[in-house]
C-alpha cells in the first residue's frame, strides 16, 4: 500500500495511453466490418508503440473479453504493475453503409464514462481491434505544428469465447475482481464524524470523536485497505492493513467490505464517502480526500496530532 499512489497513477496512465482519444487530432482507423459473430470474444493486446515498441518495453500484457451485451472483463500487468482482473463495459456501432455488420468498439476500462474507440478489421481469418493516434509537437498556432509519431494500438482475438476461461488461463490464481465503476473510489478517506445515532435535540450537535485521526488507504485493485488511526485514550499511532473489496447490490449501489465490517459506498453533494457501522443505527463516515502516498498520510497524520496536542487544556 506504500506505493500505491504510484502505482494508481501509473496503471491510469498506462490505460489511457494505450486507448487514448485525447490528441489534437482524431485517431486513424482501418476497418474491416464484420458481424457480432467475429466481433464479441477474447483479445489480446499484440501491438502498442510510439517512438518505440512500448508494448515490449514496459512488459505490458492486456487479455479482454467483450460482449455483445456491452459487459466484459480484462486482465493486465506490467513493468510496474501486479496483475489484476477489473469489469469493463463496451458497446458496438454498426455501419452505416453495411446493415447488420460493425465498424467500431468503444470500451470503457477506468469505469469513469470515458469509452476508447478501436476500428473493427475482422474476416473468417483474424479478428483484430486498432488505432493509430497521431502525436504533435511543435505550435499550432506558430505553425510549426507536426505530426512527431503515432502511437498505434492493436489488438488480435485469441478466442472467440465470452466468458472467463480465456483470461483466466493468462492471469492465473486468485483474482478480486474489480467492480465497473468502483475504480473512482480508490484512493484516501479521512473521518469525518459520527452520525445516525440518537443523539441529544440540541442545534449543530455533533458527537463527540474517539479518534485524534482516521484514514483510510483502500485500493481494490490489490485488495487491501490501509488503516491509519490513533484513539485519544491512548495516543498510540497504528497503521493496520486489512482485506477491502466492493460488491454491487440488486439496486445498483455499492458494498464495501473492510475487514469483517461491510458498509455502504456513497455519492453526496459532488462528493465521495464511506460510511461503515458503528453501534444500532450508528455509523462512521469517511470523506474521500484524494489519492495520496504513505508518506503523505504520515504527515496528515503528524500533523493531526500535533494539532490535538496544541488544543489540549493543559491545566486539567
Amino acid at each position: 500500500m506504500k506505493n500505491s499512489y504510484r502505482r494508481l497513477l501509473s496503471l491510469a496512465i498506462a490505460l489511457v495511453l494505450i486507448l487514448s482519444t485525447a490528441a489534437v487530432l482524431s485517431g486513424c482507423y482501418i476497418t474491416r466490418s464484420a458481424k457480432m459473430k467475429l466481433v464479441e470474444g477474447t483479445y489480446e493486446l499484440t501491438s502498442y508503440s510510439g517512438d518505440s515498441d512500448w508494448l515490449a518495453e514496459r512488459g505490458i500484457k492486456l487479455i479482454m473479453v467483450i460482449r455483445s451485451d456491452g459487459t466484459g472483463y480484462y486482465g493486465y500487468k506490467d513493468n510496474t504493475n501486479k496483475e489484476f482482473v477489473s469489469e469493463l463495459r463496451c458497446r458496438f456501432i454498426q455501419d452505416t453503409e453495411d446493415s447488420g455488420k460493425y465498424q467500431f468498439v468503444e470500451v470503457d476500462f477506468t469505469g469513469d464514462g470515458e469509452y476508447h474507440k478501436l476500428g473493427i478489421n475482422a474476416d473468417w481469418k483474424t479478428q483484430k481491434l486498432g488505432s493509430s493516434t497521431p502525436k504533435w509537437k511543435g505550435n499550432l498556432f506558430q505553425g510549426t505544428a507536426a505530426i512527431d509519431y503515432y502511437v498505434s494500438v492493436g489488438f488480435t482475438r485469441i478466442s472467440k469465447k465470452t466468458d472467463r476461461s480465456v483470461l483466466d488461463e493468462h492471469f492465473p490464481g486468485e483474482h478480486q475482481t474489480v467492480v465497473y465503476g468502483t475504480q473512482r473510489y480508490i484512493g484516501t478517506y479521512a473521518y469525518e464524524r459520527y452520525d445516525g445515532g440518537i443523539y441529544p435535540e440540541v442545534e449543530g450537535y455533533i458527537p463527540p470523536s474517539p479518534f485524534v485521526y482516521f484514514y483510510l488507504n483502500v485500493d481494490f485493485y490489490s485488495g487491501t485497505a490501509m488503516a491509519y488511526y490513533m484513539l485519544k485514550e491512548n495516543e498510540e499511532a497504528k497503521e493496520v492493513e486489512v482485506s477491502a473489496k466492493v460488491t454491487k447490490n440488486e439496486d445498483g449501489t455499492f458494498s464495501i467490505h473492510i475487514g469483517e465490517t461491510v458498509g455502504s459506498l456513497l455519492d453526496i453533494d459532488f462528493s465521495r464517502y464511506i460510511r461503515l457501522p458503528h453501534i444500532d443505527t450508528e455509523y462512521m463516515e469517511f470523506r474521500y480526500i484524494g489519492e495520496m502516498t504513505h508518506e503523505s498520510i504520515v504527515v496528515h497524520c503528524e500533523s493531526a496530532y500535533s494539532s490535538y496536542l496544541a488544543g489540549l487544556d493543559v491545566s486539567e
